[in-house]
């Protein structure tokens, strides 16, 4: 005891008795050594309260993260002595082992599973940023995109507490919430959480790219190109980056330099020969152009046709229309219908 307070428990001195703490929330080790905690009975207690407190606490952490830090104290303090004794090898083999059974179960699509397996490893280490993490991309998974949100702030509010100036994740982070916004259609939330991934870093590619799709989706098209335009100053291959500018033009109906950025899409290395997306918004462009013949060797394409879209089909079908092709063309509106029924 130190003055009126357990130096242990931090109860005031009138708790306590020869046998230890009279408070039954107490980690007071003399309290826990009359008073055993099954550890089956713990670790499912943590796993509740770990989410659970997230999800009712959210909000008044990103005001005042010192009411975040307390919690995690009183967590830490509910440890029980078999979990004292536990070795942080033993510990750390348990995890691996989890973050396994992740894995295997992500890959199988079973997204409600990882949930419960993510949860047994923020029981064991509640302030597990990686486990917060993949926590809101399985809630992505499973489109409950609120959810996915307060999982990424929490992990935001454990990486800005870390005093470390390297393998921060706080950039990151901001744009995995700008992505549930833009999944829930708040576009301009998302756009305001990509501008604060790039306060941090400036040459972010994935938040330049999250926030010039973010722009089109409001019909900014100027700034969606222009930030489009920086990304391809970094990285002059990204693909998606490249069809993203295309569109933007073609939105524009900059006919040409759509075409330009559809066909330099087309030329990088590597790219999935599967893709089609540049290939019948190219047909598109020429079609608006009225190049028909050029726009139907476009769209006829091997790959397109084994590939068939709805968009394919409707591009296909206004091209032959155009070409007073109109049984052709019926036949492709009529294919492009069963899509919508």
């Amino acid at each position: 005891m130190e003055g009126n307070m357990c130096r242990i428990c931090e109860h005031q001195a009138h708790h306590h008795r020869e046998s230890g703490c009279q408070l039954t929330t107490c980690s007071c080790i003399k309290f826990e050594e009359n008073n055993p905690i099954n550890p089956e009975e713990q670790i499912e207690s943590q796993k509740n309260s770990a989410t659970q407190n997230i999800r009712e606490k959210s909000d008044k952490w990103v005001l005042n993260p010192q009411a975040f830090k307390k919690s995690l104290s009183v967590i830490t303090k509910q440890e029980s002595p078999q979990d004292r004794q536990t070795s942080q090898s033993e510990i750390w083999d348990e995890v691996e082992a989890n973050w396994k059974k992740v894995d295997e179960l992500n890959d199988d699509g079973e997204y409600e599973n990882v949930d419960k397996e993510l949860d047994i490893i923020l029981a064991k280490k509640f302030e597990n940023i990686s486990a917060w993490i993949k926590k809101g991309h399985n809630n992505i998974n499973l489109t409950k995109y609120d959810e996915a949100i307060i999982c990424y702030k929490s992990a935001l509010i454990l990486d800005n507490k870390e005093n470390k100036e390297i393998n921060k994740k706080n950039y990151e982070i901001l744009n995995f919430i700008a992505i549930s916004h833009r999944k829930k259609n708040n576009h301009k939330e998302a756009i305001d959480f990509c501008k604060e991934s790039l306060k941090i870093n400036e040459n972010f590619i994935a938040a330049l790219y999250e926030l010039a799709y973010n722009y089109r989706q409001i019909d900014e098209n100027e700034l969606a190109i222009k930030h489009c335009t920086k990304l391809l100053s970094i990285e002059r291959t990204h693909v998606d980056a490249l069809d993203e500018l295309a569109y933007n033009y073609e939105q524009l109906e900059k006919w040409d330099k759509a075409i330009e950025y559809y066909n330099k899409s087309q030329d990088v290395e590597g790219k999935d020969v599967n893709d089609i997306y540049s290939d019948i918004h190219l047909a598109h462009c020429y079609l608006q152009k009225e190049d028909l013949e050029h726009a139907e060797i476009l769209i006829n394409k091997q790959k397109i046709v084994e590939n068939e879209q709805q968009y394919s089909l409707q591009v296909r079908g206004q091209i032959y229309e155009n070409m007073k092709k109109y049984e052709e063309a019926i036949q492709n509106f009529e294919k492009e219908a069963l899509y919508e029924s």
